[in-house]
């Protein structure tokens, strides 16, 4: 069996010559390799700088993910937020709306000046000047025809906003009755209802029915 060659090679000197003998190790390795068994104090080898380096990079850019992230979501939190509170606060003019058309349509000949009250409980500026000026008239006549109308709100959404008034489109059907008359059929009314926020309350400002 042949034997393998040893690594460590004597250089002797020719015969009749006194030299020094030199020793040549020769490793079969990457001379590169040698850096990681290197125990001289304070040297580090470049691979474990590499590694360390690249540990290093990893968890900076790790930790600025993180803070990236964390400052996204913040954000989109603090919008779904805002979004939430602007979509309950339209609900609440829509609301408020929708109220104020149901009122309008909705006259009882048995206590006529309960439901004017309500329509000026929940209105404001002109319009409820102007109606309350006109409500002594409207109660007498209604009294006197005996009618009664009920209305049911079909539709309503927010045509436009502008400040503190909003402008709501509102979508009615009112039945009237009268005394020995027969049932009518129930009529379709679109009324623009501009809503305005009075000491954080949201009162009707005016009305006008919409062809």
């Amino acid at each position: 069996m042949a034997k393998h060659a040893d690594p460590t090679l004597e250089l002797a000197p020719p015969a009749g010559e006194t030299v020094e003998t030199t020793t040549v190790s020769i490793d079969s390795d990457d001379n590169d390799a040698d850096d990681t068994n290197c125990t001289a104090p304070g040297h580090t080898s470049r691979w474990q700088w590499l590694r360390r380096s690249r540990t290093s990079a990893a968890a900076a850019t790790g930790v600025a993910l993180i803070v990236v992230l964390g400052a996204l979501a913040a954000w989109q939190g603090g919008n779904s937020l805002q979004q939430s509170r602007a979509d309950e606060h339209n609900h609440q003019l829509v609301a408020a709306a929708t109220n104020a058309a149901v009122n309008l349509t909705t006259i009882s000949a048995a206590e006529p000046e309960r439901d004017i009250d309500r329509i000026l409980d929940s209105s404001t500026g002109p319009f409820h000047d102007d109606f309350q000026a006109r409500s002594e008239p409207f109660i007498e006549a209604v009294k006197q025809a005996q009618s009664t109308s009920t209305g049911t709100v079909t539709a309503a959404g927010i045509e436009s906003q502008s400040g503190d008034q909003t402008q709501v489109l509102v979508a009615v059907s009112v039945t009237t009755t009268l005394p020995g008359a027969p049932k009518s059929d129930p009529r379709s009314w679109r009324m623009r209802i501009t809503v305005k926020e009075v000491d954080h309350a949201a009162k009707v400002s005016n009305v006008q029915f919409v062809v």
